[in-house]
């Protein structure tokens, strides 16, 4: 069900606020969170999805199963969306497949049977998302207050203004066609990197037409069987199709689950959904390089956080913490030697935040730059396929190949 009117997303919202805190050390009511937050599409979506990464907001369960929320919408499948898609694309309705080959959380796709010999895929996105995302964040105004009063650790206040301000953009199909074309151009040298194609004349602010692409999905089962040998080439190349656009020119897919990319028998990448695309300043882009450099000769980084990444004056809590942290991101990448990345690194993680939090929560609250935040929310998410894929890599080699552009390592 798709709710879209105001008094029954309330609802939603509060059933969900009740069960979460019913849910801290209980997983049955876990179980029945994430049922409600299944049934919300729009922007609360993402939205949840992105504060799951910053401590103390949820729960550790809770805040694990968000990161994978964006990437488990169920489709819209009922007499109504059809209704929709008749009159909001009346002219491609014919041709439309009406069972979603994807789904969101603004929109969903469908192929589309173009012609006897073309097939496209077609994004069309839910309806009447403009209100939907200024009624989700009024209500997300009111958890952030709660939060702020608990006690919190994070000053969430910039974070939230900075997210609206995103979902604005992810709602404009038109400039989520336009980094489609960016996408292709940067990659056009690549010869496994493929986007699809963009058809603009087709296209509008909330439908968007471009070609298909068929893949297999980095899901557990499809990698299951994979040789070692596989694993590792796909691993390069992700790492270097999610990371390369960032170091080179400052071009960040900040929207990273791994829906967003797919892989064929050749072991090409895919990149699919550029709704949400960042475009970070030089200055950002050299002080992620100069805090790994740091890490790297265990340098002290208190420079860079003001230099670069324009933190307020940090107490000495305060920057241990964010240390430890940026520590733990770039930990793969410090050290000599091939390995797989553990499983456990995930639940290392969760549990590091949670004694971060714990410590920041009895000084002045932190106030993270959103830029910082979209990094963050970047390397979690790499790493959390990198440990699914089980490439057995020196990490730290393979990341500086891709810092210094190298798709044509030998991992290719």
């Amino acid at each position: 069900m798709l709710i879209k009117y105001a008094r029954s997303r309330e609802f939603a919202y509060a059933c969900a606020v009740w069960n979460a805190f019913k849910s801290l050390n209980n997983t049955k009511e876990i179980e029945k969170l994430w049922d409600t937050l299944l049934q919300l599409k729009g922007p609360i979506v993402k939205v949840l999805q992105v504060l799951s990464g910053l401590p103390g907001v949820w729960p550790s369960p809770i805040a694990s199963r968000l990161q994978l929320l964006s990437s488990t919408c169920s489709p819209l499948s009922s007499s109504q969306w059809k209704e929709y898609l008749e009159t909001q694309a009346f002219d491609l309705y014919p041709k439309l497949c009406f069972e979603s080959a994807c789904a969101g959380s603004l929109g969903q796709v469908h192929k589309v049977f173009w012609s006897e010999k073309e097939l496209r895929a077609c994004k069309i996105q839910y309806p009447n998302m403009t209100e939907i995302l200024k009624q989700d964040f009024r209500l997300l105004e009111v958890w952030q207050s709660l939060y702020q009063w608990w006690g919190p650790g994070i000053d969430t206040t910039e974070i939230l203004q900075h997210l609206q301000d995103v979902m604005e953009q992810e709602l404009d199909y038109l400039q989520e066609g336009r980094w489609m074309l960016w996408f292709q151009e940067h990659f056009q040298e690549v010869p496994w990197i493929h986007v699809p194609s963009y058809y603009p004349e087709r296209s509008s602010k909330t439908i968007l037409m471009m070609s298909w692409l068929k893949g297999n999905n980095f899901s557990d089962e499809a990698l299951r069987s994979l040789p070692q040998k596989v694993r590792n080439v796909l691993s390069y190349r992700l790492l270097y199709a999610w990371y390369h656009p960032f170091f080179s020119k400052g071009i960040l897919h900040s929207d990273p689950h791994m829906g967003n990319y797919m892989w064929n028998q050749n072991l090409d990448i895919y990149m699919v959904d550029f709704g949400c695309v960042r475009s970070f300043s030089p200055q950002w882009v050299k002080g992620a390089k100069a805090l790994y450099t740091a890490l790297l000769n265990q340098h002290d980084t208190q420079n860079i956080y003001y230099t670069y990444f324009e933190f307020d004056p940090l107490s000495s809590v305060q920057k241990f913490c964010i240390d430890r942290w940026a520590k733990f991101l770039y930990g793969p990448f410090l050290i000599e030697g091939e390995r797989v990345l553990p499983e456990s690194m995930a639940q290392e993680g969760i549990d590091l935040l949670k004694e971060l939090h714990q410590i920041l929560r009895k000084h002045k609250p932190l106030r993270i730059p959103h830029e910082f935040l979209l990094l963050d929310r970047a390397c979690v998410a790499l790493g959390s396929a990198l440990i699914r894929l089980k490439g057995k890599l020196c990490w730290k080699t393979t990341f500086q190949k891709v810092i210094e552009g190298d798709p044509f390592s030998n991992f290719t």
